[in-house]
């Protein structure tokens, strides 16, 4: 998985950041928001997946990335700056496990989605 990767790399940086200016780090037990509401359709959550990928897509362009074999920071190349429907399933997914994250998030503080039937 291309973006956990990133994502642990990331937040491994922030903890050694952390412990070398002299905090400690507590024992973090992450408990996401629960809902008891039904989520989006499946065809509805690939759809935002594929909008989450393609706002990822040209965010990183704007930086200057462009595909690469294997990811590499310093000639900002990415295999993931393809097409969606490129992604293998594995890589697709964290972009639906994103999206049904946050739309949990959403439901559970409150939120309503209503959908105009597209």
């Amino acid at each position: 998985m291309l973006y956990e990767s990133v994502k642990n790399i990331t937040f491994a940086a922030v903890i050694i950041f952390i412990i070398a200016i002299g905090f400690r780090i507590m024992d973090y037990h992450p408990i996401p928001l629960s809902i008891d509401h039904p989520m989006l359709p499946e065809h509805l959550i690939e759809r935002i997946a594929r909008d989450v990928h393609d706002q990822w897509a040209q965010e990183r362009q704007r930086q200057g990335w462009t595909w690469g074999e294997r990811r590499d920071d310093d000639k900002k190349e990415h295999p993931g700056m393809v097409p969606y429907d490129m992604l293998t399933d594995d890589e697709k997914e964290v972009d639906r496990v994103t999206v049904r994250a946050v739309i949990a998030s959403l439901l559970a503080q409150g939120a309503t989605i209503t959908l105009d039937g597209r």
